[in-house]
């Protein structure tokens, strides 16, 4: 039961992640798969009229539009993809929406940088920004509303049910 779970995310993990290369592989043997058929079907015909003078020229044409429909392939998955997903090429309302984050001189900036910038520096910091936001908020009379988790950020550290279990002394 769970290897199908497993197996099933997987395959979807996959199909998510590469499913432009999927339909495009599938719709390329399709169509190599049609133009052979053609062929064939010409190839046959002209066994049965007797007429094969115009054979070569059907060989020449099969190879050329294979050569045609694989450069197609080639240039909608190597050339389109990378122009689509890269980052300097996206508006400022795309990044946002992406969730892409840009520093003060409005220039795309790597996402963990941006992060990590963000973080206070240490618990001082944290807490003495804490105190101007509040400030200001009242300021703004905001501050009559009650914040509901103002005693759990007073706190230095959260404990779970699982602490409480492990630290409960046994009788």
């Amino acid at each position: 039961m769970m290897n199908q779970i497993f197996r099933i995310t997987f395959v979807t993990f996959i199909y998510k992640r590469y499913k432009q290369t999927i339909l495009s592989t599938a719709l390329l043997l399709l169509v190599l798969w049609l133009i052979e058929k053609i062929h064939q079907d010409f190839v046959s015909y002209s066994q049965l009229n007797e007429d094969t003078s115009y054979l070569a020229l059907s060989f020449g044409l099969k190879w050329f539009a294979f050569a045609c429909v694989t450069g197609l392939y080639c240039a909608w998955n190597v050339l389109f993809k990378q122009e689509k997903f890269k980052k300097e090429n996206l508006s400022k309302a795309e990044r946002k929406k992406y969730g892409q984050l840009l520093n003060e001189e409005d220039e795309l900036e790597d996402d963990l940088i941006a992060k990590m910038r963000a973080l206070p520096t240490s618990k001082v910091t944290a807490k003495a920004d804490q105190k101007k936001s509040k400030t200001e908020n009242e300021k703004d009379g905001e501050g009559a509303k009650p914040d509901p988790f103002a005693q759990i950020r007073d706190k230095e550290t959260l404990k779970s049910k699982a602490d409480f279990v492990l630290h409960k002394k046994p009788k």
